[in-house]
Order: structure tokens, then sequence, then C-alpha cells
């Protein structure tokens, strides 16, 4: 299982159809209304459906359901974080948990430049500014599904909390995090500051 469009996962997932590995691919693609296509996800997609590789699209709302058809989740990441957790696209870190509450093992892969001195304590310490969790009382409100509400809604003019290409990111701590794949070599999560002395110092 994977979500995202991590160029770096496709790229593991490419080199082993080209080798001749036999797997299938569950897709979770972002949440957007039915007959609407996702154009991050839809290049992944029909890549691996191009080299024969069977893949399934799903919504995260059948992230769950789905587990009992996986054996592992693959994920990117925007940053690996000092303590071996990772900052990535909104929903890795639910995806995580669900896969750790049926004991399938989740990887990272990623580059090592990736690697920040960053130490985040929770999902709301992280270093960005972004509207989630948006609490409103007014009735011209409308969620856009983005990184915020839409406000305005009368007279048919809405104007959108945020551009179309800004993705909110989540943070998933290191103990939902079987090991990070990178180009030095497999890594447990709590290696990672180890490798970030060798990085900066």
């Amino acid at each position: 299982m994977t979500s995202g469009n991590s160029r770096v996962v496709s790229a593991v997932l490419n080199e082993a159809a080209d080798n001749g590995a036999r797997f299938r691919v569950v897709y979770v693609r972002s949440d957007l209304p039915p007959g609407r296509s996702d154009g991050k996800g839809d290049g992944v997609v029909a890549q691996l459906r191009g080299k024969g590789i069977p893949v399934a699209v799903i919504q995260p709302s059948a992230a769950a359901y789905s587990l009992g058809k996986i054996n592992m989740v693959m994920v990117g990441a925007e940053g690996v974080v000092e303590n071996g957790g990772i900052v990535s696209r909104m929903g890795t870190y639910q995806l995580a948990m669900l896969a750790k509450s049926v004991r399938k093992p989740v990887y990272v892969v990623a580059e090592s430049h990736k690697f920040v001195r960053l130490y985040p304590l929770g999902q709301y310490d992280l270093p960005v500014q972004q509207t989630v969790v948006d609490f409103c009382d007014r009735m011209d409100y409308i969620y856009d599904g983005r990184d915020a509400g839409v406000r305005g809604a009368k007279e048919g003019k809405i104007q959108g909390g945020g551009r179309d290409d800004e993705e909110v990111v989540d943070y998933t701590p290191p103990e939902f995090i079987t090991a990070l794949v990178t180009e030095t070599g497999i890594h447990n999560p709590s290696a990672v500051s180890e490798e970030m002395i060798k990085i900066w110092y």
C-alpha cells in the first residue's frame, strides 16, 4: 500500500517491476469527489499499470478495509527528523497507525538529503503554518478539502483557503515506522540521529 506522489517510492516500484518482481499495489489517492481524478496519483498508477503491475485505487476511507489485502505500507517523506519520525503528506500518519494496529510493516523510502535537524514533539510542533482543524460557526463556510475552508460563499463568490498546489503535512512518530530505506542503506528509526551526525558534522 502506498499513497501520495513520492518520486522515490515510484522509482523503487518501477525498478522492482523492471526486474521481474511480481506484486500488486493498493494506491490510496486524495479524497476527491466521485468522478474526479487525482492528477498527482494518476501518473504513478499509469506507470505501474503500463508495466503490467495490478493497481487498486482506493479512497482514504477504505484504507482500514484494505489492510487485509496488503503485506506492507511504503511511503515517501518530505523530511526525516532527528528522532527517526517523518514529516509527510497528510494521511501518512493514519496509514502508519492503521498498519501497526494489524502488524503490517511500514517502510519509508527517502533520500538522505531529506534528513532534517528538527525534533517535533507532536503534530502541532511542526515549523509550518497550516489550518487543518478549523473551528467555525459561520454559515458561509464551506470545507474545500485543502488546508483551509472556503469563506465567503455568498452570491456565488467562493475564495479558496489556499493555492491548489498547497499540501498539508502530518508527523509520523518513529514507533510507527519499521525501517527507513535510503541510498546509504536500510536504517532503524533509532539510527537516524547517528546518520545525521555523519551528514552534518
